[in-house]
């Protein structure tokens, strides 16, 4: 029978080591394939958001009231479509339209009064232009009879001298002489009526002149004064309708009602007050927050990003593409604000996309060597080290 220790030999015989053979070169090629994988191989680098949300490219606007009043009627609903300037509150404007309406009849009644004036000076204008054309008229008659006068008188007198000179040869009897004379001062009387009367005449057209101007001059007085009237209702009635404009509540811009509370009629609203929020229609786009000590100088335009949505497993519906499209330059409690670019046809199964949605952001910073990731937790760079402090100076040395 044999021993156990003669099966021992024989098994230690029958051993050449060719399995552990193996199983060491099996180690050596995972060792050699985990060292080329640890120094040439790639990983990518993520940031993860501390928080991320959904938001529409244009900021929500918020709708106040400019005016305080009592509402009237009011147009709100949420999630209503509205286009800019779509009235959404109407305050009570009773005292307001009765303002507009009485600066509207001023400032029609004003150019009436002004076409009447403006037609009266026109008026006085061609009378005026007529009264001196049949003044020219009766000067240049008179000045003709004043002319004509003075050749008689010529002739009265040159008769008288002739006479006169013939009297003295005694050819000539006392009679004619005497009668020539006085045709001669007849006549020297009518010129000096005649020419008095062409002063007259000259003196009475340059007074209608100046009365006429005169009335003229306070006519135009008249209608620059309603000139500046009709400005003044123009402006007042563009005062009582921005007064009353400002009594009603419009969209600001295109969009849709985020924010819609309940305004029955008679309810009062503040100056200021926020009576709706309009969310503007646009493309979609992330904002998220990191952790500044880790993003700030890492997180840079252009770099892709996936978006993991709260409240929807990415296992099930999915994760949105993006791509960096701008880093804030300010911290703000330790937070960096960064927005990315949604592509146009970013869409997540079974899922509505729309402004609010939360969730969080991977970036991709960059790509590495595990070795380098390494010798980046172990803190490759060493700090410098801190010189010990100088030791005081002993007093008096």
């Amino acid at each position: 029978m044999a021993t156990p220790f003669a099966l021992t030999a024989r098994a230690l015989d029958a051993d050449h080591g060719r399995a552990a053979w193996w199983v060491w070169g099996l180690a050596m090629a995972l060792m050699a394939a985990w060292s080329a994988w640890f120094l040439g191989g790639r990983v990518v680098v993520h940031e993860v958001s501390q928080r991320a949300r959904l938001e529409v490219a244009g900021a929500a606007l918020p709708v106040m009231a400019a005016q305080a009043g009592s509402v009237a009627r009011a147009h709100l609903s949420l999630g209503r479509e509205v286009k800019a300037g779509d009235l959404l509150v109407e305050l009570d404007d009773r005292v307001a339209a009765a303002r507009e309406a009485e600066a509207e009849q001023l400032h029609a009644a004003l150019p009436l009064r002004l076409q009447a004036l403006r037609g009266e000076l026109a008026a006085q204008q061609d009378a005026l232009r007529h009264e001196q054309q049949a003044a020219l008229a009766a000067q240049q008659s008179a000045r003709a009879r004043t002319s004509e006068a003075a050749t008689q008188l010529d002739f009265a007198r040159d008769q008288e001298r002739r006479l006169g000179a013939a009297a003295l040869l005694a050819s000539v009897a006392e009679v004619e002489l005497a009668r020539a004379r006085a045709d001669a001062r007849r006549l020297q009387a009518q010129h000096q009526q005649l020419l008095a009367e062409e002063q007259r005449l000259a003196r009475e057209a340059q007074g209608r002149d100046s009365q006429a101007q005169a009335r003229q001059q306070l006519l135009l007085g008249q209608i620059a004064m309603l000139d500046g009237e009709l400005a003044q209702a123009a402006a007042a009635l563009q005062r009582a309708r921005g007064e009353r404009e400002r009594l009603r509540v419009r969209a600001p811009v295109d969009g849709q009602l985020a924010e819609a509370p309940t305004l029955g009629a008679g309810a009062w609203v503040a100056e200021g007050q926020r009576v709706a929020t309009v969310l503007p229609r646009g493309a979609l786009q992330v904002v998220a927050a990191f952790e500044a000590a880790r993003a700030l100088g890492r997180v840079k335009p252009g770099q892709r990003a996936w978006i993991r949505l709260d409240g929807f497993a990415w296992t099930e519906h999915g994760m949105l593409q993006a791509e960096v499209a701008r880093v804030g330059g300010d911290v703000r409690d330790g937070q960096l604000q960064v927005e990315l670019r949604l592509p146009e046809a970013a869409s997540l199964r079974g899922v509505a996309l729309q402004h609010g949605l939360t969730g969080t952001v991977e970036v991709a910073l960059e790509t590495v060597t595990p070795a380098t990731l390494l010798l980046r937790s172990m803190g490759q760079t060493p700090a410098p080290p801190v010189p010990p402090p100088a030791r005081a100076a002993a007093p008096g040395a």
